[in-house]
């Protein structure tokens, strides 16, 4: 039998639950009680038991990945909250309108197929909803990228770069491509 590698990540995750900080709340409250270091001593033993071997367990493991997925989920989400946030009015109202198009969509096919679940195929609307809103903010970087760049500025680059390689001479391409890119790097 092969053992899983022992990551410590998982004994991180496993020292963060509940039950094991409860447990030695537990053990500190008894001990106090009973006036008495030895279930401090079993608490310690009782916490090398559980680090050894809850964080190699393989439902431990699916279980904090599981938890990993929901949490980038999550923060996925509010970053495109944000991201809408950040939109003009009439983009925000296009990604809201779509939003609710794909709400009604879901609403709809639960409630004429009387169906819990919703199939994979339609579960693809979310995807093309966050594509959406990905698109919606690449072009609305661009654009603004686009306003603020100088357009005097790039052609007095180019200008500078064109005669560089004019007169460059007999230098080796490579010699060439150099000077061209620190020419178009540096204004």
């Amino acid at each position: 039998m092969q053992f899983p590698k022992f990551d410590l990540r998982y004994v991180k995750e496993a020292l963060k639950e509940p039950i094991n900080f409860w447990g030695m709340v537990g053990f500190g409250v008894t001990a106090v009680f009973l006036h008495d270091v030895t279930p401090l001593l079993l608490a310690m033993g009782t916490e090398v038991v559980y680090l050894s071997v809850v964080p190699v367990s393989p439902i431990y493991r699916r279980l904090v990945a599981r938890r990993e997925k929901e949490r980038s989920r999550k923060l996925r989400e509010a970053q495109r909250e944000a991201f809408v946030r950040g939109f003009d009015p009439r983009e925000r109202e296009a990604v809201e309108y779509l939003r609710w198009m794909k709400n009604q969509i879901y609403s709809n096919y639960r409630k004429f197929t009387n169906s819990k679940e919703i199939p994979a195929n339609l579960l693809t609307l979310d995807q093309r909803w966050e594509d959406f809103v990905d698109l919606l903010d690449v072009y609305r970087r661009r654009k603004h990228h686009l306003r603020a760049t100088n357009r005097q500025a790039v052609q007095n680059q180019l200008k500078q770069a064109e005669h560089a390689i004019q007169n460059i001479g007999d230098k080796p391409f490579h010699a060439v491509r150099i000077e061209y890119k620190k020419l178009c790097v540096n204004p």
